[in-house]
């Protein structure tokens, strides 16, 4: 997929796009993180993960528009006969479409997620790669922790409990709750398994959020996006005194807070349609090529903290979930 070479170049682009055009994008209303207001029904609707429901709700202006994991148990996306447990996280989004597709009901259009297929037996559904999210460690601005650079394998062994101490600095390891999207990147990234977590870990931190950081030895992972989302004031501001760290020398943000496109440890964030409705004339202009809705505007997406990518619009993969 070369989405190293398509970040850089994409940046770069972007870079200009930003700043002649981040004046302009953004006075339109930014939407908060909610669902569409009780009696309206917008053109095109999704099932969202919560990590990329603002940015699509915003970059969607009432075109298309999501239902995130917050919010009443049961959604009713369309007027008539559409009456949906809500469901929460990427895996969940992509269930429920899957059923509407497979009952035929056209309640939902479309699931905004942050991860792949993990089924490959069919090619029913494609996911359209728009921006780039990343994790990092998080500690705190006055921690000796702040002045160190981790490396991946450092980072392993901190939450396996094999590393006690970095530069002289006992590390206390802190990881969200279990079923957390950012629980699981984490351990994903760094390579170990639930069983695999150490018993020096405190296990219930609340997702991206700075203020667990008590203490100088405390570490906690941290979506990039979130990070400088709350940073530009589009996510509420939750960071504390805490500041993303590098990871094998390579910084998250860069200049005055963009996403870092050579940040190893990132990873596209994607739209999911049904692959037979790519030909639609309404979900190819909201969702499929570089003039699509959901790529035309770069200076929204850099603003909710994501990376922009030079193949937004692209099917990166087909699936069955």
């Amino acid at each position: 997929m070369n989405f190293l070479r398509n970040v850089r170049r994409a940046a770069k682009a972007a870079g200009v796009a930003v700043a002649v055009a981040l004046g302009l994008a953004l006075t339109v209303a930014v939407p908060a993180q909610a669902d569409p207001p009780a009696g309206t029904y917008p053109p095109i609707v999704g099932v969202c993960a919560d990590r990329v429901m603002p940015v699509l709700d915003a970059l969607g202006q009432g075109n298309f528009a999501c239902y995130g994991s917050k919010g009443s148990p049961v959604i009713t996306p369309r007027p008539a006969n559409c009456q949906i447990t809500r469901p929460n996280g990427s895996s969940a989004a992509i269930d429920a479409l899957r059923r509407e597709i497979d009952a035929k009901t056209r309640c939902l259009d479309f699931a905004g997620v942050t991860r792949g297929p993990l089924d490959l037996s069919t090619q029913d559904l494609s996911w359209i790669q728009f921006a780039a999210d990343g994790m990092t460690a998080a500690v705190r601005s006055d921690s000796p922790l702040s002045g160190q650079s981790f490396t991946l394998t450092m980072l392993r062994q901190i939450y396996t409990c094999e590393l006690g101490q970095v530069a002289g600095t006992p590390v206390n390891p802190l990881l969200p709750q279990s079923g957390s999207a950012t629980r699981s990147g984490w351990l994903s990234m760094l390579g170990i398994s639930e069983a695999q977590i150490g018993a020096c870990v405190g296990t219930s931190a609340p997702e991206n959020n700075g203020t667990v950081l008590t203490a100088a030895g405390h570490i906690v992972p941290f979506s990039i996006s979130s990070y400088l989302a709350q940073k530009n004031g589009v996510e509420a501001d939750t960071r504390g005194r805490a500041v993303l760290m590098p990871v094998d020398g390579v910084a998250p943000v860069i200049g005055s807070g963009m996403f870092n496109p050579a940040f190893p440890y990132r990873y596209p964030v994607y739209v999911v349609v049904e692959t037979t409705r790519l030909v639609n004339t309404d979900i190819k202009s909201a969702f499929v090529g570089a003039s699509s809705q959901l790529c035309g505007n770069p200076a929204l997406t850099v603003h909710f903290g994501f990376g922009t990518l030079s193949n937004c619009g692209t099917v990166a993969a087909v699936g069955e979930r």
